[in-house]
């Protein structure tokens, strides 16, 4: 079984995984990759995507087999290591079935083609995968905004030096993301333009920062995050991009953060 990518969409997905736990299962099957996880704490989780289109060599079930899908058990952490080494533009994985070991193989960028490929062996973890998110909370009445990833995070880094002790987003007549502490406040008023919609009533709901932030620092390759939160539910974060050969197969990742209730 073999997939092979461009060395940016690994760490792109690796970053995502990264944000939420330190060893995972890929799911693959005849759509593409799939992983959900959730963080030890059960305090965030993650449902990522990622179409088929969007690997360059996607071959992920032995013609004998008769299944329809395939697991991979994967370090983090060894996987990130790895793609900080390498010097060319691809990297694939590779294992045989059942999934003891997996190979990361990719072009050291300083030989000629085919002589220049160099292989890593790694222990495939041997997990048990999440497959469906259970989620216990109303959806209904949400606030939607539009943001780029990248000016919030900033803003998310200069305001935790003022305050630090939790993450507020805020819908009245405007829509607010602040900062607080016990010593100050950060606040970041969203442009009418980038406010989706909005609900009748006012909402609020209160976020551990550290989480929010792992979440937003993820996604800054991402040019725009839709952000969904309403009274006292999580946060629904979705990032897309576009991969593949001719950019047409989608990374679509959405986190799910728990919110922090404060007793009254």
């Amino acid at each position: 079984m073999k997939i092979e990518c461009s060395k940016e969409l690994m760490q792109e997905i690796c970053g995502h995984l990264g944000s939420v736990v330190e060893e995972v299962n890929l799911h693959f099957d005849e759509k593409g990759m799939w992983v959900k996880a959730v963080d030890s704490c059960h305090v965030i989780a993650l449902d990522l995507k990622v179409d088929k289109t969007a690997f360059l060599h996607y071959d992920v079930f032995a013609k004998e087999s008769e299944k329809k899908e395939e697991e991979l058990g994967v370090d983090l952490d060894v996987l990130k290591t790895c793609l900080k080494q390498i010097t060319g533009k691809h990297v694939c994985l590779e294992w045989k079935e059942p999934p003891v070991k997996f190979n990361i193989v990719y072009d050291a960028g300083s030989f000629e083609e085919n002589e220049g490929k160099v292989t890593l062996t790694y222990e495939a973890p041997d997990m048990v995968g999440i497959k469906e998110l259970k989620m216990n909370w109303n959806f209904d009445t949400l606030c939607e905004i539009s943001l780029n990833p990248d000016e919030l995070y900033k803003f998310l880094m200069a305001g935790s030096r003022v305050a630090s002790e939790c993450i507020e987003l805020k819908q009245d007549s405007n829509v607010f993301i602040s900062i607080r502490g016990e010593k100050g406040r950060a606040q970041l008023e969203i442009p009418a333009t980038s406010v989706l919609k909005k609900h009748d009533k006012i909402l609020q709901s209160l976020f551990p920062l550290d989480y929010f932030q792992n979440s937003i620092m993820a996604c800054r390759n991402t040019p725009k995050i839709n952000m969904r939160f309403g009274q006292d539910c999580p946060v629904v974060i979705k990032a897309v991009t576009k991969w593949g050969p001719w950019n047409e197969g989608e990374l679509d990742c959405t986190y799910y953060l728990a919110p922090r209730i404060e007793e009254k």
